[in-house]
């Protein structure tokens, strides 16, 4: 659309500004900072592809069916109540839509067929989203992941929100797991190409600790091989085998 053209226009000549500043200062003999150029590159990207992006978004609500439809839950009719405004979370930043709210009159379940459309979470997180932030709070503790979500990607998240997200990533991971093995075991599904030539079994133990962790206190009435109290090593000596 023509509105979606000249917020771009707008953002190109600021890039175009920026790149245009750095060359003068490098001119006038003052050392250029590459560092804060590419970031700021990196940023007028983020925020021209989230023109973009809400543009999308924005059709794609315009172009959702409008009736209310059957509920997923127990098939029973739904009634909509009006459209209600939504922030969506991508990798590019917040982009905010109107969808519409459909309630179930047997059920009373409510839902935004818009959400589902777009498979968006519980806190409106795109797919995308939802990958990258799961990934940085798997390999990552939940608050340096969130440290590094902001520094590479320029994605501004919260601690609690990175465990959340990754939580329930995993949730559904693991559900999918319990279903597909299931249908393995019942014979409904099948691994795809030739069966493996060998299966290889591998076993591991647990290390035993070869030292005393705290003294013996020997029996009153010492039995046949029971310890002694000179038999009974030190606390941190070496244990012998027999």
């Amino acid at each position: 659309t023509a509105e979606l053209s000249e917020m771009v226009a707008a953002e190109v000549g600021e890039v175009e500004k920026l790149v245009r500043q750095w060359g003068e200062h490098r001119r006038k003999g003052e050392a250029g900072d590459l560092d804060s150029l590419e970031v700021g590159l990196r940023e007028r990207a983020l925020r021209i592809g989230r023109t973009f992006f809400d543009g999308v978004i924005q059709g794609i609500a315009a172009e959702s069916p409008q009736e209310a439809g059957r509920c997923a839950k127990c098939e029973g009719p739904g009634v909509s109540e009006g459209k209600r405004s939504v922030r969506i979370h991508t990798l590019m930043g917040d982009v905010e839509c109107e969808r519409r709210y459909v309630r179930c009159l047997l059920c009373h379940e409510g839902v935004h067929p818009l959400d589902r459309e777009l498979h968006l979470d519980e806190q409106q997180n795109t797919p995308a989203l939802q990958r990258i932030v799961s990934l940085a709070g798997t390999v990552a503790p939940f608050g340096k992941g969130s440290d590094l979500l902001q520094e590479i990607g320029s994605i501004v998240i919260a601690k609690a929100k990175v465990e959340r997200v990754t939580e329930q990533s995993g949730a559904r991971a693991e559900a999918w797991l319990q279903v597909r093995q299931q249908r393995a075991l019942a014979g409904l599904e099948r691994p795809s190409g030739p069966p493996p030539k060998r299966l290889y079994v591998e076993t591991d133990g647990t290390t035993v600790p070869m030292r005393i962790q705290g003294p013996i206190e020997p029996k009153k009435d010492t039995q046949e091989g029971a310890p002694t109290p000179s038999s009974v090593p030190a606390r941190g000596a070496p244990a012998r085998c027999a």
